[in-house]
């Protein structure tokens, strides 16, 4: 019963009542509720997030003033520089993946049109393009509130977001570069996954 008394559960309108049975799925989830409100959630997510960056070899240089690292990851298609970030007011992972280009200025209005496309087939994240100046970046988020943040969901956000990045870099600098529309270059991507 997790600290209540039976009476509790005995409905007040009808004193001879039995008490109701108590919902299975409020009294799984109290044991991991009080095991997470035991420790530090943001120091636990910390210190999960620095051991996967070290013992996946990603050589992270902390940033100051925030829980967020910085790295680099050597793909198929270009170097791409990494942010991961613990945000503990919404208990969540945030990793960022940066292309090694911008997009100039005349080209942004086919890049939104390749992102929105690429975007629009995506499972897991999405690509982001900054209008002022070009930035485009990949984003995945795990959020973890009410848990606790393991190895495996550092790893997936981070390798969804290096991976998927890195795959549609070709199309983004063929349509950039080689002249091809922003479906076209989408297209591309997508047969070279089949």
């Amino acid at each position: 019963m997790c600290g209540r008394g039976i009476l509790e559960n005995v409905r007040e309108d009808d004193p001879g009542s039995e008490p109701e049975a108590e919902d299975a799925s409020t009294e799984a989830a109290e044991p991991e509720a009080a095991a997470t409100e035991s420790i530090d959630v943001t120091a636990h997510a910390w210190a999960t997030l620095t051991a996967f960056l070290q013992q996946d070899g990603w050589n992270p240089r902390e940033l100051p003033d925030v829980f967020a690292y910085r790295m680099s990851f050597l793909g198929r298609h270009g170097q791409l520089v990494c942010h991961a970030e613990i945000d503990p007011t919404l208990a969540l992972l945030l990793v960022y993946v940066l292309a090694p280009i911008r997009v100039p200025e005349p080209a942004r209005a086919a890049a939104m049109e390749f992102f929105t496309r690429a975007n629009y087939g995506l499972r897991i994240g999405n690509f982001e393009l900054d209008p002022s100046d070009g930035e485009v970046r990949f984003k995945t988020s795990v959020a973890y509130d009410g848990t606790l943040l393991d190895l495996a969901l550092v790893r997936n956000a981070l390798y969804a977001g290096v991976r998927t990045t890195d795959a549609y870099l070709p199309g983004l600098l063929g349509m950039l570069y080689g002249n091809l529309s922003p479906e076209a270059a989408i297209r591309g991507i997508e047969q070279d996954e089949e």
